[in-house]
């Protein structure tokens, strides 16, 4: 499931063990006999098991990222090294010469701004493989739109371009710390049969339909989320710009009704911010 865009070693720093319950795979209820059976139903008899596969593999990905952001939070308690802050630097360099970031037209019907921030890898073999989002420091969030990567030998990862995207778009440094970032009808392949497995526990006998909900750390299908393609970046953002971005952790993960996933970030200082969208 994983690829070159995980990045689930660390050479960074010490890991903790997380201290999290041993879930089992939930089962949903039993069809009841006066249940009408849907297509969904119909497909999810003979698929609900490779479902359930999917998002426990998904939950394992997400509980060693969680481990991974715990780590960051907990080094932010002692300044950067110089070699860290190097890394940092050289990276900025990379995406200042490698990447090249254009203002572009966006039409969006949630908020209407009008306006996406488009990096390309300057070696891109296609015109498909480019990072389009909004970045608002002065809202703390990040819209993202289209994230495609090349291939593996590209410099710098999603997150990487979530960071420095938001970092050019700010006017006043530090950075406004960031609150959330929503993927746009988060699709991704890895990612359907979570989302298949999320309707099932829902109503086993239903239309298919995904209600909107928010995912709380800690809880089981937090991991799933998290551990899924489309929790990658996110996660990255904290385990190697947290110190920048002023927080230490996701505290849920939130699904519309359109597919919609909010990745709310926690602030580094006391306080808490509104999850107003």
């Amino acid at each position: 499931m994983t690829s070159a865009e995980d990045h689930l070693a660390t050479d960074r720093r010490e890991v903790p063990e997380l201290e999290v319950p041993e879930f089992g795979v939930p089962e949903p209820p039993p069809l009841g006999a006066d249940d009408a059976v849907s297509a969904f139903a119909a497909t999810a008899t003979t698929n609900w098991k490779s479902w359930a596969a999917a998002y426990a593999e998904c939950r394992t990905v997400g509980m060693r990222r969680e481990q991974l952001m715990r780590a960051a939070a907990a080094a932010l308690s002692t300044p950067d090294t110089t070699q860290r802050e190097m890394a940092k630097d050289d990276k900025l360099a990379v995406f200042d010469t490698a990447y090249r970031t254009q203002r572009v037209g966006h039409s969006d019907t949630h908020t209407r701004l009008g306006w996406a921030l488009r990096t390309t890898w300057r070696s891109a073999t296609d015109s498909m493989s480019y990072y389009e989002n909004t970045p608002q420091p002065s809202m703390g969030r990040i819209l993202s739109w289209q994230n495609q990567r090349c291939s593996a030998r590209e410099p710098l990862r999603n997150s990487d371009i979530y960071y420095f995207q938001y970092y050019r778009a700010s006017t006043t440094h530090p950075l406004p710390p960031l609150r959330y970032v929503r993927r746009q009808q988060a699709y991704a392949r890895m990612t359907q049969p979570v989302y298949d497995y999320l309707r099932y526990l829902h109503a086993p006998a239903g239309d298919g339909r995904l209600p909107a909900a928010v995912y709380r750390a800690g809880t089981a299908s937090y991991y799933a989320l998290l551990g899924t393609m489309n929790g990658t970046a996110p996660a990255f953002l904290v385990i190697d710009w947290a110190r920048e971005l002023g927080i230490t952790g996701i505290s849920a993960i939130e699904l519309d009704d359109a597919l919609n996933m909010y990745f709310r970030f926690s602030p580094s200082d006391s306080g808490s911010w509104s999850t107003t969208q």
